[in-house]
């Protein structure tokens, strides 16, 4: 899977949509606030409330707090490579930000509306070229 643009594929298939303040997964919708890299915030239709933040002062680790479930998302193997990682300890995916601004994520099981907001968010830190507008 890869966010190009405004939008996650995995190859012809468009799973997940960002624009007009807006990320859209299925019939998911979370109105986002991604003005800020170091504390990126959503909000989806039912009042669940989405957060990724720097958990440090560097961008190597990240926290986030999906609706109550929580993960760590730290730096692993140099570069922009990231692992995700559960509260249980478990990797639930792994990313990778590219130069031209796309975000490789490779998710270890389903993907989830979790993974489709951390991934997206990520697009912002390890993606170069990327911009905090949405």
């Amino acid at each position: 899977m890869i966010w190009q643009g405004s939008s996650l594929r995995a190859g012809h298939t468009t799973l997940a949509e960002s624009g007009d303040e807006m990320l859209v997964y299925g019939t998911q919708r979370l109105r986002v606030d991604a003005s800020d890299p170091a504390d990126i915030r959503a909000v989806g239709g039912g009042g669940e409330r989405y957060r990724l933040s720097k958990a440090g002062l560097t961008v190597a680790r990240y926290r986030a707090d999906c609706d109550g479930r929580t993960y760590s998302l730290r730096r692993a193997g140099g570069g922009s490579r990231r692992e995700v990682i559960d509260a249980a300890g478990e990797i639930v995916a792994r990313t990778r930000g590219r130069h031209d601004g796309d975000l490789e994520l490779d998710p270890t099981g389903e993907l989830d509306v979790d993974l489709v907001f951390m991934s997206w968010g990520l697009t912002f830190i390890d993606s170069p070229s990327r911009r905090t507008m949405i």
